[in-house]
């Protein structure tokens, strides 16, 4: 295992490093070799620095995907995963398909063969066997698409309405039977959406077996509320902690990984950083940083 972080959150910090859109400034400064990268729509992903008065390269370019490639070359840098920003309740299936298969057509070029999908559907309210099938018809068409000896893991966050209830991502990885189709497993959002802590911890345990990919973030709730069902996102902003300092160990998170053999990335994703002054933000993730590699 090894770390990562968002490339969001290297806005941040590079932001409040007077840099923020070098994401490579903010890798150097918490000496970090990996990140992962969000894949827009139009084809385009973050450079590591600006170039050309454009902090973006077209993956559909071949210029551009060259121009990305150099600088992750240059810098030993590599990209551990894209995310998605998904809609599989999207009526038109077909324009979610084409988008994956895109994807991971530009995953190959530079080794990347783990995406991260969205199941926080803008259709709301589905029952979850409803929403389960409309994931499971997308993934289906996928994967009609690709060579079975396809090297590439999709991973359904536990984010939002539908995937952070744990019957949602059984239903669709025990329908598709896919050792490539399973979970990027945020470990604060289950408790997010109002498990208690203990039932945070069986759910990691369950579902590191299925582990493609993870995105890491704290939660500090007072005591008399760690063990008892809350409301979908209680007090959220109020809560949200820094990754070394939340309920959540991670050491247990960790230990859950090790032992199903996982040794892709542990990906930072503090969401915290709002809540304290800019001048803070370096100091936070480098303390994160020191927290997560002292524990793999």
């Amino acid at each position: 295992m090894y770390l990562s972080i968002r490339d969001a959150i290297l806005h941040q910090l590079g932001e409040s490093m007077g840099e923020k859109e070098n994401l490579l400034a903010g890798l150097k400064f918490l000496g970090l070799k990996a990140l992962e990268m969000e894949f827009f729509k139009d084809g385009t992903v973050y450079l590591l620095s600006p170039e050309r008065k454009s902090n973006k390269a077209n993956l559909y370019n071949s210029s551009e995907r060259d121009l990305l490639a150099e600088q992750l070359d240059k810098s030993e840098i590599k990209i551990s995963a894209f995310l998605m920003h998904n809609d599989f309740s999207n009526s038109v299936v077909s324009e979610e398909v084409e988008w994956i298969l895109k994807c991971i057509e530009a995953g190959k070029f530079f080794g990347v063969q783990t995406i991260r999908l969205d199941p926080a559907m803008r259709q709301k309210g589905l029952p979850i066997k409803e929403a389960a099938a409309k994931a499971i018809e997308v993934l289906e068409r996928v994967l009609a698409e690709i060579s079975p000896h396809q090297e590439v893991s999709f991973g359904l966050e536990n984010h939002g309405e539908y995937s952070n209830n744990p019957e949602f991502l059984r239903r669709v990885i025990s329908a598709l039977n896919d050792s490539r189709i399973g979970v990027t497993l945020d470990s604060g959002n289950f408790y997010w959406y109002g498990f208690p802590l203990d039932e945070v911890y069986q759910l990691f345990t369950e579902l590191a077996p299925h582990t493609k990919h993870t995105h890491i973030k704290n939660i500090s709730y007072p005591a008399r509320l760690r063990q008892k069902k809350r409301e979908m996102g209680y007090g959220y902003e109020k809560y949200v902690a820094p990754i070394y300092e939340g309920d959540i160990d991670h050491r247990r998170l960790v230990e859950a990984l090790k032992k199903v053999g996982y040794t892709k990335d542990i990906c930072i994703e503090d969401e915290s950083l709002g809540k304290f002054p800019m001048e803070k933000w370096p100091e936070i993730l480098r303390k994160d940083v020191e927290y997560l590699e002292g524990m793999l």
